[in-house]
């Protein structure tokens, strides 16, 4: 057996008898995914209601509860952020890992996340490279020294040398303070190198290694000190500065973070809201643009969205890194200003580089990189008219206004249509880059005379036709099939609107429901379970309500969130 073989197998042996100790916290916390539940994730509200203490009472008295916490798993987005942060790397092994599954939307929900075989052997393949390189640096090196805070290879006594390395990084890695008897396992792997016919630092190297395969790194383990008591009860200090990293950062917790659990002061209200504050100024919460909205609004989709060239021949790859930018930049000022959540759909503001300012057709800014500009006059206005949205909305040949109806209903509006039903005729497409015979217009109009159309596109298409002035690729344009485009339109309930800025306008107002579906967003992301019925509407309203006292922004919305039973409590999985 190779030295990788031995620890290999020891290190499978920890991790299995890890998860079946934790196996406990992993599965079914209750209610059907299906009815909104998400299996019981991470703080999620109890479906039924029922039993103890409450976490207050929302629209309409329903109780607001708060459930069995099933373990979440690091994703692969929280992976690479975390062997980043830990060991400074450049490395992303996640990039080789399988997608993670989603529910609701999101690949935080603990309910359907996972550990396959394949998963696992990703696992070992990744802790070997990421410790290889430490290894591999000079004595001299910050990385190295961080983590080598002594040299067994020259130390009196090797393994207390070992153990003095291992803890320092478990401590770190576990994301809390870490027994020497817990590592008992890991210094034994001294021996197994030495066996091997490998060095003392071969033998810490294992060490390091397993540490990356453990439970306790992979997965946000939180212990019930009475895992069978169904009782309501604060998670520790130290769990609830990692459910405060990876909800914001998608991160381990920093210093700070730490720093404050070990004084025990997280858990007053004042302390999380500062906490929550400064990490929302830090670049690490770009994270929330990148995980949060990347998902919410599907602009993950873009860097592998199909443009056809022959229909679109100016679209590059230029312009698809600029569109990213563009909506990056413009929710990552979002998430630091106390504005209102809602104005992303009517901010006369956006950020432009000159490939993007070329393609709107507008004034290229300065420099080479991206400027925050005015839309002020512009055809252009909130993110429902930048190019990202209306690209991955699109058909590859054509703009789509059914899928960008379909889009803002579910995704905006959290009011998503039915499915369509069986055998439903498709519309006939142009070849690409030939001219349409009709306008979008028409050609959905004969499409809703069909009886088993009507019914779901008199909703879809007033809302989709409103955006028909932008193209497959969010270029503007006042013609289609020879014909001036008609982007007026009069929603289901009588609201008349004149194009897409009064539009977006209209999709604003409270009775809408778009200020609750980000509430409802934010806490699908942030707590890792689904909020589709009723007791997970109450903690929508509430969450709105608070976001109400403040200034409703992303961050007040996030505030009242993190202070909030579901996230700063836990209950044991019951008898």
């Amino acid at each position: 057996m190779s030295l990788t073989e031995a620890w290999w197998t020891r290190s499978c042996f920890v991790l299995a008898l890890a998860l079946a100790a934790c196996s406990g916290r992993i599965g079914d916390g209750g209610g059907s995914p299906s009815a909104g539940s998400g299996g019981g994730g991470a703080g999620s509200q109890n479906p039924s209601g029922g039993g103890g203490a409450t976490g207050g009472s929302g629209a309409g008295g329903t109780s607001l509860d708060v459930v069995y916490v099933p373990i979440q798993r690091l994703n692969r987005s929280q992976y690479c952020n975390t062997v980043h942060d830990l060991l400074g790397t450049t490395q992303r092994p996640c990039d080789q890992f399988p997608q993670d599954p989603s529910l609701f939307g999101f690949d935080t929900v603990a309910s359907v996340q996972s550990l396959s075989p394949l998963l696992a052997q990703l696992y070992e393949t990744a802790a070997t490279s990421l410790i290889d390189e430490v290894v591999a640096l000079p004595a001299t090196d910050a990385r190295r020294s961080s983590i080598f805070v002594c040299d067994p290879s020259t130390a009196t006594d090797a393994k207390a040398c070992a153990l003095q390395i291992l803890t320092g990084f478990a401590q770190r890695a576990f994301r809390r303070p870490v027994a020497a008897a817990e590592l008992a396992n890991h210094v034994a792997l001294l021996d197994v190198a030495k066996a091997q016919g490998g060095t003392v630092t071969d033998g810490v190297a294992l060490g390091l290694r397993a540490i990356l395969l453990s439970p306790h790194f992979l997965f946000r383990v939180e212990i019930d000190p009475s895992p069978g008591s169904p009782a309501l009860h604060p998670v520790s200090d130290y769990e609830l500065a990692s459910r405060l990293s990876y909800a914001l950062w998608s991160t381990m917790p920093d210093a700070t973070l730490l720093t404050a659990a070990a004084a025990g002061t997280l858990h007053d209200p004042a302390q999380i809201v500062s906490q929550a504050t400064r990490m929302l100024q830090d670049p690490k919460a770009h994270a929330l643009t990148t995980d949060l909205i990347g998902q919410w609004l599907m602009i993950r989709n873009l860097p592998t969205h199909e443009v056809n060239p022959q229909a679109y021949p100016t679209f590059d790859d230029a312009l698809r890194t600029a569109m990213q930018g563009e909506t990056n930049l413009f929710f990552d000022e979002f998430f630091r200003q106390k504005v209102p959540a809602i104005n992303i759909l009517t901010a006369d503001f956006t950020y432009m580089n000159a490939r993007l300012a070329t393609h709107y057709g507008m004034p290229a800014p300065a420099g080479t990189g991206f400027s925050r500009v005015s839309l002020a006059g512009s055809m252009r206005g909130g993110v429902l008219m930048q190019g990202s949205i209306l690209t991955v909305t699109s058909h590859p040949t054509r703009s789509s206004p059914v899928g960008r109806g379909v889009w803002i209903l579910s995704n905006l509006l959290c009011s998503a249509p039915p499915p369509p039903p069986a055998n439903v005729p498709v519309l006939v497409e142009p070849p690409a880059g030939t001219p349409p015979p009709m306008t979008m217009r028409e050609t959905l109009a004969a499409h809703r005379v069909m009886p088993q159309c009507g019914s779901c596109h008199n909703t879809i298409d007033p809302i989709g036709l409103g955006f028909e002035n932008f193209d497959g690729i969010g270029l503007y344009r006042a013609t289609q099939a020879g014909k001036p485009i008609d982007a007026a339109g009069v929603l289901p309930d009588g609201t008349a609107f004149s194009g897409p800025t009064e539009l977006a306008s209209i999709l604003t107002q409270p009775a809408r429901g778009f200020e609750s579906c980000i509430a409802r967003q934010l806490l699908t992301y942030t707590v890792g379970h689904g909020f589709e019925d009723d007791p997970g509407k109450a903690w929508t309203a509430q969450v709105v309500d608070q976001a109400h006292k403040s200034d409703s922004s992303f961050g007040a919305m996030l505030s009242s969130i993190v202070q909030s039973d579901l996230f700063t409590k836990r209950r044991g999985a019951g008898p």
